[in-house]
Protein backbone atom coordinates (compact mmCIF):
# COMPACT_ATOMS: atom_id res chain seq x y z
CA UNK A 1 0.00 0.00 0.00
CA UNK A 2 1.26 3.48 -0.92
CA UNK A 3 0.35 5.74 2.01
CA UNK A 4 -0.67 9.17 1.10
CA UNK A 5 -1.22 12.09 3.42
CA UNK A 6 -1.22 15.92 3.81
CA UNK A 7 -3.08 19.10 4.93
CA UNK A 8 -2.62 22.63 3.73
CA UNK A 9 -3.37 25.75 4.72
CA UNK A 10 -4.10 29.00 3.40
CA UNK A 11 -5.56 32.34 3.41
CA UNK A 12 -6.61 35.52 0.79
CA UNK A 13 -8.45 38.40 0.60
CA UNK A 14 -11.87 38.23 -0.54
CA UNK A 15 -13.83 41.21 -2.31
CA UNK A 16 -16.83 41.06 -0.84
CA UNK A 17 -18.59 41.26 2.96
CA UNK A 18 -18.20 37.77 5.02
CA UNK A 19 -22.35 37.04 4.94
CA UNK A 20 -22.06 37.17 1.03
CA UNK A 21 -18.77 35.76 1.21
CA UNK A 22 -19.97 32.93 3.22
CA UNK A 23 -23.37 32.46 1.29
CA UNK A 24 -21.06 31.87 -2.47
CA UNK A 25 -18.59 29.46 -0.42
CA UNK A 26 -21.00 27.62 1.46
CA UNK A 27 -22.94 26.39 -2.12
CA UNK A 28 -20.92 22.84 -2.63
CA UNK A 29 -22.31 22.06 -5.90
CA UNK A 30 -20.77 25.15 -6.94
CA UNK A 31 -17.86 25.49 -5.32
CA UNK A 32 -16.26 21.85 -5.57
CA UNK A 33 -15.43 22.05 -9.54
CA UNK A 34 -13.66 24.99 -8.22
CA UNK A 35 -10.66 22.50 -7.09
CA UNK A 36 -8.38 21.56 -9.58
CA UNK A 37 -7.91 17.62 -9.48
CA UNK A 38 -11.29 17.20 -8.05
CA UNK A 39 -14.73 16.19 -9.40
CA UNK A 40 -17.94 15.51 -8.62
CA UNK A 41 -19.31 12.18 -8.87
CA UNK A 42 -22.47 12.35 -7.33
CA UNK A 43 -24.50 14.44 -5.48
CA UNK A 44 -26.48 13.02 -2.76
CA UNK A 45 -28.11 16.15 -1.28
CA UNK A 46 -26.94 19.97 -1.35
CA UNK A 47 -24.68 18.89 1.67
CA UNK A 48 -23.34 15.39 0.92
CA UNK A 49 -21.37 14.73 -2.08
CA UNK A 50 -18.74 11.49 -3.50
CA UNK A 51 -15.72 13.17 -4.86
CA UNK A 52 -13.07 11.81 -7.56
CA UNK A 53 -9.73 12.92 -7.33
CA UNK A 54 -7.62 12.22 -9.99
CA UNK A 55 -3.47 13.61 -11.06
CA UNK A 56 -1.09 11.61 -13.57
CA UNK A 57 2.00 11.04 -11.73
CA UNK A 58 5.54 10.41 -12.77
CA UNK A 59 4.11 11.00 -16.68
CA UNK A 60 2.48 7.07 -16.55
CA UNK A 61 0.67 6.34 -12.91
CA UNK A 62 -2.63 7.39 -12.51
CA UNK A 63 -4.46 8.23 -9.00
CA UNK A 64 -8.05 7.79 -8.26
CA UNK A 65 -9.23 8.80 -4.50
CA UNK A 66 -13.21 8.77 -4.17
CA UNK A 67 -13.88 10.63 -1.11
CA UNK A 68 -17.44 11.01 0.55
CA UNK A 69 -17.92 14.31 1.79
CA UNK A 70 -20.78 16.44 3.86
CA UNK A 71 -20.75 20.52 4.24
CA UNK A 72 -21.88 22.65 7.30
CA UNK A 73 -21.79 26.24 6.93
CA UNK A 74 -21.99 27.85 10.97
CA UNK A 75 -23.44 30.85 10.13
CA UNK A 76 -23.01 32.34 13.85
CA UNK A 77 -19.88 31.42 13.95
CA UNK A 78 -18.66 32.00 10.37
CA UNK A 79 -17.12 28.61 9.44
CA UNK A 80 -17.93 25.97 6.95
CA UNK A 81 -17.08 22.51 7.76
CA UNK A 82 -16.29 20.00 4.64
CA UNK A 83 -15.97 16.53 6.61
CA UNK A 84 -15.79 12.97 5.62
CA UNK A 85 -18.98 11.15 5.10
CA UNK A 86 -20.26 7.93 3.94
CA UNK A 87 -23.59 8.18 1.90
CA UNK A 88 -23.10 4.76 -0.06
CA UNK A 89 -20.11 1.60 -0.43
CA UNK A 90 -16.99 2.44 -0.48
CA UNK A 91 -14.96 2.34 -3.95
CA UNK A 92 -13.33 -0.55 -3.71
CA UNK A 93 -9.49 -0.10 -4.02
CA UNK A 94 -8.14 -1.66 -7.09
CA UNK A 95 -4.94 -1.34 -9.28
CA UNK A 96 -3.34 -1.82 -12.76
CA UNK A 97 -0.01 -1.60 -14.40
CA UNK A 98 0.08 2.03 -14.30
CA UNK A 99 -2.94 3.03 -12.14
CA UNK A 100 -3.95 2.94 -8.48
CA UNK A 101 -7.92 3.26 -7.18
CA UNK A 102 -8.86 3.37 -3.80
CA UNK A 103 -11.54 4.80 -1.11
CA UNK A 104 -10.02 8.27 0.84
CA UNK A 105 -10.86 11.41 3.52
CA UNK A 106 -11.38 14.69 2.19
CA UNK A 107 -11.90 17.84 4.81
CA UNK A 108 -11.96 21.18 4.19
CA UNK A 109 -12.21 23.85 7.43
CA UNK A 110 -12.93 27.53 6.64
CA UNK A 111 -13.32 30.65 8.78
CA UNK A 112 -14.56 34.10 7.70
CA UNK A 113 -13.39 37.13 9.20
CA UNK A 114 -14.78 40.65 7.77
CA UNK A 115 -12.29 43.25 7.14
CA UNK A 116 -13.44 46.81 6.23
CA UNK A 117 -16.11 45.42 3.40
CA UNK A 118 -14.08 42.41 2.55
CA UNK A 119 -13.39 39.33 4.25
CA UNK A 120 -10.07 37.44 5.18
CA UNK A 121 -11.08 34.08 4.42
CA UNK A 122 -8.58 31.26 6.01
CA UNK A 123 -8.68 27.78 5.29
CA UNK A 124 -7.04 24.24 5.64
CA UNK A 125 -7.53 21.34 3.27
CA UNK A 126 -6.50 17.97 4.25
CA UNK A 127 -6.69 14.48 1.90
CA UNK A 128 -5.72 11.20 2.77
CA UNK A 129 -5.56 7.21 1.22
CA UNK A 130 -4.45 4.16 0.94
CA UNK A 131 -3.50 3.19 -2.57
CA UNK A 132 -2.04 -0.37 -3.37
CA UNK A 133 0.85 -0.56 -4.96
CA UNK A 134 0.41 -0.56 -9.25
CA UNK A 135 1.96 -3.27 -10.67
CA UNK A 136 4.68 -1.33 -12.32
CA UNK A 137 5.74 0.23 -9.14
CA UNK A 138 6.34 -3.67 -7.07
CA UNK A 139 10.27 -3.91 -6.89
CA UNK A 140 10.10 -0.17 -5.46
CA UNK A 141 11.17 -0.21 -1.68
CA UNK A 142 7.88 0.99 0.06
CA UNK A 143 10.16 3.24 2.10
CA UNK A 144 10.81 5.27 -1.09
CA UNK A 145 7.55 4.83 -2.72
CA UNK A 146 5.93 6.53 0.34
CA UNK A 147 8.34 9.29 0.50
CA UNK A 148 7.80 9.81 -3.07
CA UNK A 149 3.61 9.96 -2.63
CA UNK A 150 4.16 11.89 0.33
CA UNK A 151 6.08 14.93 -2.01
CA UNK A 152 4.02 14.27 -4.60
CA UNK A 153 0.68 14.73 -2.84
CA UNK A 154 2.37 17.86 -1.08
CA UNK A 155 2.83 19.56 -4.51
CA UNK A 156 -0.93 18.50 -5.19
CA UNK A 157 -2.47 20.15 -2.21
CA UNK A 158 -0.84 23.22 -2.77
CA UNK A 159 -1.94 23.02 -6.60
CA UNK A 160 -5.58 22.41 -5.21
CA UNK A 161 -5.33 24.99 -2.56
CA UNK A 162 -3.67 27.83 -4.65
CA UNK A 163 -5.90 26.90 -8.22
CA UNK A 164 -9.01 27.01 -5.80
CA UNK A 165 -8.43 30.57 -4.79
CA UNK A 166 -7.48 31.69 -8.08
CA UNK A 167 -10.64 30.16 -9.69
CA UNK A 168 -13.13 31.28 -7.59
CA UNK A 169 -12.24 35.14 -7.25
CA UNK A 170 -12.22 34.44 -11.18
CA UNK A 171 -15.75 32.91 -10.72
CA UNK A 172 -17.16 35.19 -8.08
CA UNK A 173 -18.21 38.15 -10.14
CA UNK A 174 -20.07 35.48 -12.43
CA UNK A 175 -21.71 34.44 -9.48
CA UNK A 176 -22.99 38.00 -7.85
CA UNK A 177 -24.59 38.66 -11.68
CA UNK A 178 -26.44 35.65 -10.97
CA UNK A 179 -27.94 36.67 -7.78
CA UNK A 180 -31.68 38.84 -7.02
CA UNK A 181 -31.40 42.25 -6.53
CA UNK A 182 -33.09 44.13 -4.46
CA UNK A 183 -35.07 47.22 -5.61
CA UNK A 184 -34.15 50.16 -3.73
CA UNK A 185 -36.77 51.67 -1.77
Amino acid sequence: MIEISGTIQRAFLFPAAADMALAYYGNMARILPLLPHISVVQEYSSTQFRTHYQTVELGAYTVNVFCDLESEVDHAEMVIHVRPGQFAEPTAASTTLTSSTAYGLFSMLARFFPLEGQTRIEYRLGLQARLPRPAGLRLMPKRVLNGLGQGITNGRLREIADGFITRSLEDFPHWLTQQPTIPAP
